[in-house]
């Protein structure tokens, strides 16, 4: 309509008291419903509610004092409501309050009055207050509402009394007025839930029952009409707005909120899933399934169960998925309804028949509708005895419901979502909710106990068997099934290792250690099955099942590992271990005895995430250790509540377990703790193993060496960031490199050297943590502080000019020298020793420059004391022209070695661009460099 053109209203045709009295007779119709459903006590709650709210009286229920602000708009306590009133206090005597009401109107939320209802439904109220209430009055107020929450519970009902402002809600601020609520996310929604659910108990009605449903669009002109032209006194009604138009957003955020909870409990939430879904299909052509409700009342219709909110809502889903030809999402929306309805028809029926044999009736009808027999009924009627089987098919469905549903409203906020002002954040945060419950992932432990009761099993078989390949697999059945019945037996689940199993049958609930007996059998032969039942508990005891799932913050971000255990020898064959063990000289059960023998070559990893999601990685042979903890670098994270673990088969067990406790206390700051590259070295089974985390991207690797000139080698590699390493004691128990890691920061150049009489064993840990060692010649400490010190210096200089940067990291850093020596318990020590100034010695300018030309060539240039000698002109004999520089410039003409002070390297020779220059590129060329001029140096001088 035009806003120039006159509204056209007649009295007679909008007939406001007819109407008003249709709403109210159905509405009085639900009343009588809910009073059908409940005990005597608890029929007093209904009776009594709008009363306690009327009036202050200090003999009944919820009192407070007082100054509780009383009266409820129009509301005369009728018989019923003052002989429950005398039932609480004998000599009560109504009479009205004087002065403004402070309630203006009362209403149930929810399933009261509807097919849905039971005597265990919760209550949830809203009390619609005077706007001009102060804080103080509602403070007062809200102890009432306490009080009166307390009386119900004492009478075995759940109830939650919400405070509703009317114009404060209209103008769009929402309070929280719904357990089920998702506040000013779905507002209009809420309203459009309320008008077709919501039941008048006593105050003003709503003024939107009177505004003709086909005039829904012209809302606001049509209510200041009626109460304009005076067609009704405006003290009687309650305007909580219109229907007109509901924008993009609210349909999405409706939906976000339904597919999440559907998620954790999706019968509960799957009808109005479904339906907001519909509502999302149609848009921007909804039709409004409380305008329906409204249009067929003011028509006359009076059927209460044909209008049940419930079954109006069923109706309309149905129709939406009959249409999409979706049959198999519509069985889940029955059985949905089925389940909401808590009537089990297959089951004689109990006394709750008695007082409403109707909704027995009426769902018996629609079951016959549905083509259900009786042993369907039977079947979903002993849901909460379902057995795992019947659990995973039913988790299928909901799989393909939710993700429907995911999928029409990510459609959705691809074509509306610049008018929605669609967060793309709520989106991604929704898909990895769903993903994260039914995404399959290697490792992955699919949990299913969220759709079914208790599934535990009291009596469950384990065999080993072995693949068409050779490999070891394991099958887990219900009860006892001994080797001769295997053949035509079907397990409940197949796994790699017996660990996988006990963590898929502890974590969707099948095996219970305090209440499943296990039998074991491996090889076709019976096991005692006593660490088996204890690898149970152990895994019962670090993690919670289901595993709690991620909160928003947590599932903005990257999973991180929140409890990992590690089960090592968990179905090995104990005969085989300790066979291993005997004649040993012990010793750390990673290298243990003369023969180095690793007594963990069978280790599974376990862990929950911070999104929910548990896993568990089997690793067999030499480098499972390894191979384990890379997988837990891998998850990564940021603060995990729980790291363990725990051996079995072993006579060593709590030694091993003990020592894999010690690399993970080494693995958890190193990559639990924080992002970013990290290094970790120890050794298993005589070989040196190095789990590395690089700083791009976060790539893990694992890498293993007998040889330590490999692992050396290893550890020196350029990286593109700093990278922490951590070096197991009991890896290199001679070497000081344990000690001096520990010492290794970013933006610090560290060298560390120990003098071996005329010999210096030399360290250098760079900005970035690679290693450089080295041997060389010594004289003084100074002397080697200082030729050192005054190189890099130069390399920092250069590297900063190349970087570009002001990462201290990455640019202009500092040399910190130390000196390694043995400390009073031999353990090693740590002496720093400051820089040497340049006057400390007279030194020989020896600079060298390294760049390639066209063709690829290698040009090496030195600059002796500022004399040029170049590889273009001497070619092979350049470090014999230097030698020969170097000899005329010695004053003592000894033959000590010659170093380089500068070293300009060229990024190409390194094949690096320019920022990933380190300088460890520079400290191996200066040493490949230094050695072909004192090799040239010593031959001259030797002729």
């Amino acid at each position: 309509m035009a806003d120039d053109e006159p509204l056209t209203l007649d009295r007679d045709t909008l007939d406001p008291e007819g109407v008003r009295d249709r709403f109210l007779a159905h509405h009085g119709r639900r009343r009588a419903q809910i009073l059908e459903a409940l005990g005597e006590r608890q029929q007093d709650f209904i009776h009594l509610l709008p009363l306690l709210f009327d009036v202050n009286h200090p003999s009944l229920p919820g009192y407070a004092s007082n100054r509780v602000p009383a009266g409820v708009a129009g509301y005369q306590a009728d018989q019923a409501a003052q002989e429950a009133a005398r039932r609480q206090a004998r000599s009560f005597q109504y009479r009205r309050p004087v002065g403004a009401p402070a309630i203006q109107a009362i209403f149930l939320m929810g399933s009261a009055g509807t097919i849905a209802f039971t005597q265990n439904s919760d209550f949830d109220i809203w009390l619609c207050h005077d706007p001009e209430l102060d804080e103080e009055e509602l403070r007062e107020l809200r102890a009432k509402a306490d009080g009166v929450e307390a009386w119900g519970d004492s009478l075995g009902l759940e109830v939650h009394i919400f405070f509703v402002n009317p114009e404060a809600f209209r103008a769009g601020t929402v309070e929280q007025l719904s357990k089920e609520s998702a506040g000013t996310a779905q507002h209009l929604l809420l309203l459009e839930e309320f008008y077709r659910t919501g039941l008048w108990l006593a105050g003003r009605y709503p003024v939107w029952w009177l505004v003709p449903a086909e005039r829904e669009p012209e809302y606001p002109a049509v209510v200041d009409a009626i109460l304009r032209r005076r067609f009704v006194d405006p003290e009687s009604v309650i305007d909580f707005g219109g229907l007109e138009r509901i924008p993009a957003e609210e349909f999405f955020g409706a939906g976000v909120w339904q597919l999440t909870k559907g998620l954790g409990s999706p019968f509960k939430s799957a009808l109005k899933l479904l339906l907001t879904e519909n509502y999302a299909a149609d848009y921007p052509d909804v039709r409004l399934l409380a305008v329906e409700y409204k249009g067929r009342i003011q028509a006359g219709e009076d059927d209460v169960l044909a209008l049940d909110p419930y079954l109006v809502l069923y109706r309309r889903v149905e129709a939406y998925l009959h249409a999409a030809g979706a049959e198999s999402r519509l069985e889940m929306a029955r059985q949905a309804l089925y389940f909401k309805l808590d009537e089990p028809l297959s089951a004689r029926p109990g006394a709750a028949h008695e007082r409403q044999p109707w909704r027995r009736e009426a769902l018996h009808a629609l079951t016959r509708e549905w083509g259900w027999d009786a042993t369907h009924l039977k079947t979903l009627d002993a849901w909460s005895n379902w057995g795992i089987e019947e659990v995973a098919e039913q988790r299928r469905g909901v799989v393909e419901m939710l993700t429907r549903s995911y999928q029409v409203l990510s459609g959705f906020a691809r074509e509306h979502g610049a008018d929605a002002r669609i967060s793309k954040r709520d989106l991604h945060i929704l898909g990895r909710r769903l993903f994260t419950a039914f995404e399959r992932k290697a490792g992955k432990v699919e949990q299913l106990g969220q759709f079914a009761g208790d599934v535990h099993e009291t009596r469950a078989t384990l065999h080993q068997v072995t693949d068409r390949d050779g490999n070891e697999r394991w099958l887990l059945f219900r009860g006892s099934v001994p080797p001769d019945q295997l053949r035509g037996a079907s397990p409940l689940k197949r796994g790699r290792s017996l660990a996988e199993l006990l963590a898929w049958g502890h974590f969707n609930g099948v095996l219970d250690p305090s209440a499943t007996h296990l039998i074991l059998y491996r090889g076709g032969y019976q096991w005692r099955a006593e660490e088996t039942s204890r690898a149970l508990r152990r895994l019962a005891a670090d993690f919670p099942a289901p595993p709690p799932e991620g909160n928003v913050d947590e599932l903005a971000r990257p999973a991180g590992v929140r409890t990992a255990l590690l089960l090592v020898n968990v179905g090995a064959d104990p005969e085989r271990i300790n066979a291993v063990v005997r004649g040993q000289g012990g010793g750390d059960p990673l290298e243990y005895g003369g023969t180095h023998a690793n007594l963990a070559a069978a280790v599974d990893l376990v862990l929950v995430n911070t999104w929910g999601e548990a896993f568990c990685h089997p690793f067999r042979g030499p480098a499972a250790v390894a191979r384990a903890l890379a997988e837990l670098a891998r998850h990564g994270g940021t603060a995990p509540e729980t790291l363990g673990a725990e051996a079995f088969e072993s006579d060593q067990a709590v030694a091993i377990g003990q020592r894999l406790g010690e690399l993970l206390a080494a693995v958890r700051p190193l990559f639990l703790e924080r992002e970013g590259a990290g290094r970790l070295v120890f050794r298993a089974g005589g070989r040196f193993h190095l789990v590395e985390r690089g700083g791009d991207g976060g790539e893990v690797r694992e890498e293993a060496t007998t040889e330590r000139a490999t692992l050396i080698k290893y550890l020196g590699r350029a990286r593109s960031t700093f990278s922490p390493l951590h070096v197991d004691p009991k890896a290199l128990p001679r070497s000081p490199l344990a000690a001096l890691a520990r010492e290794n920061r970013p933006g610090v150049v560290q060298v560390f050297y120990r003098a071996r009489g005329e010999r210096a064993d030399l360290w250098v840990l760079d900005e970035r943590g690679s290693l450089f060692q080295q041997t060389l010649a010594f004289h003084t400490a100074e002397a080697l502080i200082s030729h050192l010190g005054r190189f890099l210096q130069s390399v920092s200089r250069r590297l900063t000019q190349l970087r570009g940067t002001a990462d201290p990291a990455d640019g202009e850093w500092t040399a910190a020298f130390y000196r390694v020596a043995a400390g009073e318990d031999g353990a090693v020590k740590l002496v720093s020793r400051e820089a040497v100034g340049d006057g400390a010695r007279s030194y020989l300018d020896l600079q060298a420059i390294v760049e390639q030309v066209e063709g690829g060539k290698t040009v090496f240039s030195v600059y002796c004391n500022d004399q040029e000698l170049s590889s273009r002109d001497h070619g092979r004999n350049l470090f014999a022209a230097v030698a020969d520089c170097v000899r005329q410039l010695r004053r003592s003409g000894g033959d000590y070695p010659v170093y380089l002070t500068d070293l300009d390297l060229a990024p190409a020779i390194v094949g690096e661009p320019p920022e990933r220059l380190q300088t460890v590129h520079y400290l191996f060329y200066k040493q490949r460099l230094e050695s072909l001029l004192n090799q040239a140096l010593e031959g001259r001088e030797a002729s």
